[in-house]
């Protein structure tokens, strides 16, 4: 096929799509990323420590930076950032539906241990996918303005989300009733005239 491109692309590949599915097939490839498995490792040494809020923060951190120095991510944020096709499409939704399958056993391990699970509606999976696409879209913009998106304000934001997806097993209240009891201080607060700081102590937030 004539493509434009010099004749060793030619003589290589049979399309342009020929082409992208043949390097997701490769950027897929379980070899290029080994870094997942030390991050499991590091989740799973979450059940062991005594300091569960700092061995969080230091796990999300390792975590951070590990993804933003493995090169094939750099290779898929080019790909996912094109027009969408079958190919890209396809290959980058089964990587990432093979990410989450194995990230969701080792979340809920660590939940176990710790005595808490999804807050429903959400699940595992759920956790996994929500997790994964934090990480990515703070990769992406850490690559252009580190300052901004640093591994500090990263932490934070995730801490601050753990609480809400997930609560102590056997607890009833849902993600719904969460929100809604946000919801009903915030305008208790705005109806009696409510210092901000009279709000975060009537929310326990303090």
């Amino acid at each position: 096929m004539e493509t434009g491109y010099p004749n060793a692309f030619d003589n290589m590949f049979k399309s342009i799509g020929d082409y992208v599915a043949q390097l997701l097939r490769y950027l897929t490839r379980p070899d290029r990323f080994p870094s997942i498995g030390e991050l499991h490792e590091g989740l799973l040494a979450l059940k062991e420590t005594d300091q569960l809020l700092e061995g969080i923060r230091a796990f999300l951190e390792f975590d951070l930076e590990t993804v933003c120095n493995t090169p094939a991510n750099g290779m898929l944020l080019l790909l996912m950032s094109g027009k969408p096709g079958y190919t890209t499409s396809a290959g980058l939704r089964a990587l990432y539906h093979s990410v989450d399958k194995n990230l969701s056993p080792v979340l809920e391990e660590v939940m176990m241990a710790w005595n808490r699970e999804p807050t429903p509606p959400f699940t595992s999976i759920d956790l996994a996918v929500l997790f994964n696409a934090v990480i990515d879209g703070w990769m992406l913009r850490a690559r252009f303005d580190p300052d901004r998106a640093s591994p500090k304000l990263y932490c934070q934001a995730v801490l601050c989300l753990l609480p809400m997806v997930t609560r102590q097993r056997g607890e009833s209240i849902t993600v719904e009733e969460r929100l809604a009891v946000f919801n009903s201080y915030s305008k208790d607060s705005a109806d009696k005239g409510m210092s901000k700081e009279d709000g975060v102590h009537a929310q326990g937030l303090d």
